[in-house]
């Protein structure tokens, strides 16, 4: 039977305002009365104006929901437009643009993780993720999550296998041609078979988000990114009182239904871990 110790870190769970980037905008519909931009004045419109593409275009598929939520509040609106960023980047934009922008913001979930669970004294940006620093990028933050117990064993692959994909696009000048390849062609299908019930759970979520005739032909591996930005942000959000917690409370940030982690003892250590894989070695 699966125990949560108090106070544990727990990546899948939202408290305050904190909401699932995916099902965010279809729970934000359901708080509060309708409110019209108009009612908030010129002042307001004018900040609108000067907001970026994509918060415009976050109004634009979510408007009437985030009007719901925000009430009319400043703060609480921001909130709901950041909530919607990863979907409405995965809604809007081909595979290979929404794939920089995903892990980009993968890599910004990843660098709050690690900084409130390992940062005890110093600047964290300075010391540790400043250029040419131990996790400046991408790959080190990655591998650092995992090695310490930050992310399960499948969640350590599908970010791997994300940023492998981030890469290929990165890299080569023709989108087209990068999707042809047998390279792409094997992370993609490891990626939407990492956890197949999973990736048919994203990809609906999504598709219920937006009007189909304007998403991308193929945005799979978008939804599966979305998803994996919702589960980094809700780690991160529950690691802020990380570096005060015995590590036996700390819950790796777990990808899928299959993947849920588990309070038991592993080489002698107590913890919270993932479930053994196909070898019999623990997963996290």
């Amino acid at each position: 039977m699966r125990s949560r110790a108090p106070g544990a870190i727990w990546p899948n769970r939202r408290v305050g305002l904190r909401l699932n980037y995916v099902s965010g905008a279809r729970i934000l519909a359901q708080i509060g009365t309708r409110l019209s931009v108009e009612l908030f004045g010129e002042s307001r419109r004018q900040q609108m104006e000067n907001e970026s593409p994509l918060d415009n275009l976050a109004r634009q598929l979510f408007g009437d929901s985030i009007n719901h939520y925000a009430r009319g509040n400043e703060e609480l609106e921001q909130h709901a437009l950041d909530v919607c960023r990863p979907a409405t980047i995965a809604l809007s934009l081909r595979e290979e643009f929404s794939a920089l922008a995903l892990t980009s913001r993968m890599d910004q979930e990843l660098r709050t993780l690690l900084s409130n669970g390992l940062c005890k004294q110093g600047n964290a940006q300075e010391l540790l993720f400043d250029t040419y620093r131990p996790l400046a990028t991408f790959a080190a933050k990655i591998d650092m999550a995992y090695c310490i117990g930050f992310t399960t064993k499948k969640m350590y692959d599908a970010l791997t296998l994300c940023r492998r994909i981030r890469n290929m696009y990165a890299h080569f000048e023709d989108p087209h041609a990068v999707r042809q390849t047998d390279k792409y062609q094997t992370y993609r299908r490891q990626l939407l078979e990492l956890d197949a019930d999973w990736t048919a759970d994203q990809i609906q979520r999504l598709s219920a988000l937006g009007d189909p005739s304007n998403a991308p032909d193929d945005n799979h591996v978008a939804a599966i990114m979305v998803g994996v930005c919702d589960c980094l942000g809700s780690a991160a959000f529950f690691s802020v009182n990380a570096t005060q917690l015995p590590q036996s409370n700390v819950i790796p940030c777990f990808y899928g239904f299959d993947d849920t982690p588990e309070l038991r003892e592993v080489n002698g250590r107590t913890g919270f871990f993932g479930p053994p894989n196909a070898n019999g070695e623990n997963a996290a």
